[in-house]
């Protein structure tokens, strides 16, 4: 995807017709790191959340893998997914959902 102003202001334009949310707000929420504890039940939903508010950058802390029994509840992972590192899986799932976003 390319990387322009254009792109961004499509990609967040139902969050700028929202009244009383204009491009300097957008500018802040671009601006903000965050950090998650935690990607599983109720991380993995909160991480799909904060990416797709489109936060500058997320870090992300777990130490876990992905398992088969994660995978009903844990909606950022897949079935290839299984093995991996929670915060690797995560990183590269939620990358392809808003490439706008750091981790």
């Amino acid at each position: 995807m390319n990387d322009s102003r254009q792109d961004r202001l499509e990609m967040y334009s139902r969050m700028l017709a929202l009244r009383d949310f204009d491009e300097e707000d957008l500018r802040s929420v671009e601006g903000t790191s965050i950090t998650v504890v935690g990607a599983g039940g109720l991380g993995s939903p909160i991480l799909q959340l904060l990416t797709s508010i489109g936060f500058g950058k997320i870090r992300i802390i777990d130490y876990d893998v992905v398992e088969l029994s994660n995978l009903q509840r844990q909606t950022i992972y897949n079935y290839d997914d299984i093995g991996i590192p929670k915060v690797d899986a995560a990183v590269a799932n939620l990358s392809k959902q808003n490439p706008f976003v750091q981790f």
